[in-house]
Parts: structure tokens; sequence; C-alpha cells
């Protein structure tokens, strides 16, 4: 009897001692207790060629920045000016910016998503004359790119880039535009994935507390 409670006991204690290390010990985690996290928000202007026109288009994205360097967000976009194709997207964005103190430095990103295209059904008067019309065909992009940054102040940065898009999921789309101006019959145009697949010079700033 007197064993059996000798047992009883040290079988709590054993337990005790092993609940104590367990609580001692330190949980790791992906990021630790010196680990900056803060929100960064950005816009900047995207021009690129689709077919034989140049479009101006634009981005905006907002998220956490953790130690200064990686960003993590989301993003929207639109086209505003060419003339014959109109589309929006949104997505996922990611980015790394290498040595953010200096003064000029350098950064990569990826932003991927899905989003809808459409052809004018008559021809612009202004640039942003029924630029908000995109509903249409859907389609998925990816969209890698480089920058070049430059500090301006501690809370805003000017971004210089490159990003190739690579959309699918898009099937060839065929429309008519009326020229209200003339007397002509409406023409016909088409446009495909491989058309919104192209390179885009970008520039903008990043705003937030780094």
């Amino acid at each position: 009897m007197r064993k059996s409670k000798l047992s009883i006991l040290l079988f709590f204690i054993i337990l005790i001692l092993m609940s104590n290390t367990i609580i001692a010990q330190e949980t790791k985690t992906l990021m630790g207790e010196d680990t900056k996290i803060s929100s960064i928000w950005g816009v900047d202007l995207k021009t690129g060629k689709i077919q034989d026109d140049i479009g101006v288009g634009y981005d905006v994205f907002y998220g956490a920045l953790f130690n200064r360097s990686i960003l993590l967000g989301g993003v929207a976009g639109m086209n505003i000016t060419h003339p014959l194709i109109n589309y929006g997207y949104f997505g996922v964005f990611g980015n790394y910016t290498y040595k953010p103190d200096e003064v000029l430095h350098f950064s990569g990103q990826l932003a991927l998503g899905a989003g809808s295209a459409k052809g004018y059904e008559s021809t612009k008067s202004s640039a942003f004359d029924n630029f908000g019309n995109i509903t249409g065909d859907g389609f998925y992009f990816l969209e890698p790119g480089v920058n070049v940054e430059f500090n301006i102040t501690e809370t805003s940065r000017l971004v210089v880039g490159l990003s190739y898009r690579y959309v699918t999921g898009l099937d060839e789309v065929t429309f008519d535009q009326e020229d209200y101006e003339s007397d002509d019959p409406p023409k016909e145009y088409s446009f495909s994935e491989t058309d919104l697949s192209t390179v885009f010079f970008n520039i903008g700033v990043k705003m937030g507390k780094y």
C-alpha cells in the first residue's frame, strides 16, 4: 500500500517537472519578437503596348510590411487610355526590397490574380470616357517585375520599373466599334490573351511607415 502511494506521488512529481520544462521552453515562431510590422500603400502608372496602340493604366495596392523589406498585400488595377480594349483586375501582391535604407535601392515583385476585359463599343471621346466599363470576358494573370526605388522621405518612395504581365484563360474576343462622328459602318475588332500579355513600364510611389 505504501509502495503504491509512493509510486503515485513519484508519478505526479515527474508530471509536474515535465510540465514546467515544457512551459519553460521558448515557443518557436516564423516571426521573432524583433520582427517589425507596418502598413504600406501605393499607386503606380503602367504604360504598355496592346496590339498597335499604347495604353496607360494604374495599380493601387495595400499591404503589410515585414522588417522593412517584405511586403504582402492586395492589388487592383484598370486600364485608362487604350482606344480599343478596356480591362480591370484584382489579386495578391508581394514585393521584396533589397537594402531599403539606401537612397537608391532595388526591389522585385510578383502579382497574380483575375480580371475581365472587353472592347469599346464606341470610340472614346476622352481618356476617362467609359474607362470603368470592364465587365466582359474573364482572365487570369501573373506579373513579375523589377524596380529601382528612391527614398524621397522617411515615409515615401519613388518607384520606377519594368514588369511583364502574362495573361491566360481568355479566348479570342470579337466586337464591333461604332464611331458616332462618322457615317461609316461599325468596324470589327478582336483581341485575345496574347494581346494582353505584354511588357509594362511602371512609375509610382509607395507610402507608409517604414
